[in-house]
């Protein structure tokens, strides 16, 4: 049992690692494309 406890331990620290990232990705992408959109828009028009 303590092997298959180690092994979801893991699994669940690779898979917060993995969803934390996709979150963080996923929110600095929306904060960001806003302010490129803004940007290009003042510069070229």
């Amino acid at each position: 049992m303590k092997v298959l406890a180690f092994e979801a331990n893991v699994f669940f620290f690779f898979f917060s690692i993995h969803f934390g990232l996709a979150v963080w990705r996923l929110v600095s992408f929306l904060e960001y494309s806003p302010l490129v959109v803004w940007y290009s828009n003042g510069f070229w028009v």
